[in-house]
């Protein structure tokens, strides 16, 4: 089994979706229209994935959840500009699907 590579994204977020302001899909609540339908874009400002730099890469990621985000279901496609090498691809693939497992939020007030 290979151990789990240690990784860190830091960055600008911005997340819109059709539900009223503040997402109550976010508070495991019900979606303000029954399904949630979303769109993140993420400027990482800071991240590594292992000792591979990720800074400075952008990615999207439009979701749709026929209900509620945690009672699952949902299809997503996430878009990574083409700064990013094959490795830094790869790496950001498997953080975004999941894959590398666990997670860290640093947020920050500027």
């Amino acid at each position: 089994m290979a151990s789990k590579q240690r990784w860190h994204l830091r960055g600008l977020y911005l997340d819109n979706c059709n539900c009223d302001w503040g997402c109550p899909c976010q508070f495991n609540a019900k979606p303000t229209h029954g399904k949630c339908e979303g769109l993140s874009a993420i400027h990482i400002s800071d991240g590594k994935y292992g000792n591979l730099e990720l800074d400075r890469l952008n990615f999207v990621f439009l979701a749709s959840w026929p209900g509620a985000i945690h009672e699952g279901h949902g299809k997503a496609s996430v878009y990574v500009d083409d700064k990013a090498s094959d490795k830094q691809f790869e790496s950001l693939s498997k953080i975004v699907n999941g894959e590398a497992k666990g997670v860290e939020v640093s947020i920050t007030k500027k």
